[in-house]
């Protein structure tokens, strides 16, 4: 994971807005959007800038909430979805801003890649206890976000990224070190994200029903074999969404 202090843009704009977000109660993800939009409309933004702009917008989000419990990222789930719904213009000329081919904000450019790396981080050999608590909040994050998007395509985590950490947890043998953690995220996935999971079994390949009884069975297996009870309290939630979307549909 990325350690906010280790980050060249820590102080920028971007990173306050959106930690001022989540620190101050009444601060609202309309303000935050409102507060970005004006800093990509600025005069020293526009041109050059725009790049790090995006960046740094980005690198913030997921930053903010690596170090946000997932019941505290409610505001940065709602912040993004509200601010992908704008399209913003240069106020000299009229036209649509864009960077990387992408419109600003409707395309998110550079979201993706960002993204893409910190979830690329996790999983790295001898996580620190604070590097696993920011891996769990990242996987809690992407989690809650793609199950708020219903089928917009430009946030669409479950295909890819939901795969890749259940079957790096449920589908392996024999069983990795730091097994635990990779259990707990793939356990994210099922408490944040079950109804979109399960909505893509049995037509999507992977999500196949065998695929998804045989994830059950490994955290059912899973549940029995741990002795710490907050892993068990983990394990219980995640099967208790999968059942409880089994028995809605």
């Amino acid at each position: 994971m990325t350690d906010v202090s280790q980050t060249q843009d820590e102080g920028s704009e971007e990173f306050r807005i959106l930690k001022a977000l989540i620190a101050n109660k009444d601060m609202t993800p309309e303000q935050a959007v409102t507060q970005i939009i004006c800093l990509t409309q600025a005069p020293q933004t526009r041109g050059r800038q725009l790049a790090n702009h995006c960046y740094f917008t980005a690198r913030a989000l997921m930053t903010t909430a690596a170090e946000s419990a997932p019941e505290e990222q409610h505001k940065l789930i709602t912040f993004l979805n509200q601010l992908r719904s704008n399209a913003v213009t240069d106020p000299e000329t009229g036209e649509v801003l864009e960077h990387d081919g992408k419109v600003v904000w409707e395309g998110l450019p550079t979201f993706g890649y960002t993204l893409a790396d910190d979830l690329h981080a996790i999983g790295g050999p001898n996580p620190s206890p604070e590097e696993a608590k920011q891996s769990l909040n990242t996987i809690a994050f992407v989690a809650q976000l793609d199950a708020s998007a219903g089928d917009a395509e430009i946030i669409n985590f479950s295909s890819m990224w939901a795969l890749h950490f259940i079957m790096r947890a449920l589908d392996d043998e024999p069983r990795h070190e730091h097994f635990d953690l990779a259990v707990r995220l793939a356990c994210m996935w099922f408490i944040h994200d079950a109804e979109k999971l399960w909505s893509k079994v049995p037509e999507t390949r992977f999500f196949t029903l065998s695929n998804w009884q045989g994830w059950r069975r490994a955290l059912e297996e899973a549940e029995e074999g741990f002795e710490d009870k907050d892993m068990k309290s983990v394990i219980g939630r995640a099967l208790a969404e999968m059942r409880r979307v089994e028995d809605d549909r």
